[in-house]
C-alpha cells in the first residue's frame, strides 16, 4: 500500500519544484528528485511516472536545440513503462502524454500540430475537476505562450479567456501575475495601448 503521509510531501515537494524550476531550473529539480525519492519508497509507480513527466519537460526546457530531446525521450519511456502498470491513472499523471507529445512537436516546429495535443491536455485535466489546479493554469500559460508566438490574436484571446475562466477558482497569484500580463499583451496587439498600460500600471504598483 502506498503510505498517504509520504505521497503528502512528496506532492508537496513537487508542486515547489514546478514553481522554482520554471525561474531557475536546478533548484526545482532538486526539490523534485527528493519527491521523486520519497514517492518510491512509498512504492507510489503512478507519481514517481508523474515525476519523470514532468522531469522531460524540464529535459526541453533545458535544451536551446530545436527538435527531438534523447533525455526528455528517456524520462518520457520511463514514465510509460512504470504507468504501465497502473490501471485507470489520475488525469493529472496521465494527461502529460498529449502534453508532452505537443511540447515536442512545438520544438519541432510544426506549431499547428501542437496545439491538440496541449488542448487535449487542458480538455482532460477539466474533466477531472482539475481545471483550476496550479498544474492546469501552467498549461493554460503554455497554451497562451504558443499563440503568442504565432501572433494568432482570435484564438489568444479565447486561450486567455479560458485560463482567466479558470483562474477564477485558484488562489496562485503567480498566475494570475501572468495572465494579466498576456491581457496587455492582447491591448498591445489590439492598439489598445491605453488599456495595455493601464495593465500594465496595476501590475508594476
Amino acid at each position: 500500500p502506498v503510505d498517504p503521509d509520504a505521497k503528502r510531501r512528496a506532492e508537496h515537494l513537487v508542486r515547489a519544484g514546478i514553481h522554482i524550476g520554471l525561474i531557475d531550473p536546478l533548484p526545482g529539480i532538486r526539490f523534485m528528485r527528493r519527491a521523486r525519492e520519497e514517492l518510491v519508497r512509498a512504492k507510489d509507480l503512478e507519481r514517481v511516472a508523474w515525476c519523470d513527466g514532468l522531469f522531460a519537460y524540464f529535459a526541453h526546457n533545458g535544451t536551446r536545440v530545436p527538435g527531438p530531446v534523447k533525455l526528455a525521450e528517456r524520462y518520457m519511456a520511463n514514465y510509460r513503462r512504470l504507468l504501465a502498470h497502473v490501471k485507470d491513472p489520475d488525469p493529472m499523471v496521465a494527461c502529460l502524454e498529449p502534453f508532452m507529445r505537443g511540447v515536442t512537436l512545438q520544438r519541432s516546429g510544426r506549431m499547428e500540430e501542437a496545439i491538440g495535443p496541449l488542448n487535449q491536455t487542458l480538455t482532460m485535466l477539466e474533466e477531472a475537476g482539475y481545471g483550476s489546479t496550479m498544474e492546469s493554469l501552467y498549461m493554460h500559460m503554455h497554451v497562451i505562450m504558443h499563440y503568442i508566438g504565432l501572433q494568432e490574436l482570435p484564438s489568444l484571446e479565447r486561450a486567455l479567456a479560458r485560463a482567466l475562466s479558470a483562474a477564477d477558482g485558484a488562489g496562485d497569484c503567480t498566475v494570475h501575475t501572468h495572465l494579466a500580463y498576456c491581457g496587455a499583451l492582447v491591448d498591445f496587439y489590439r492598439g489598445r495601448l491605453e488599456e495595455a498600460r493601464r495593465r500594465m500600471d496595476e501590475l508594476l504598483a
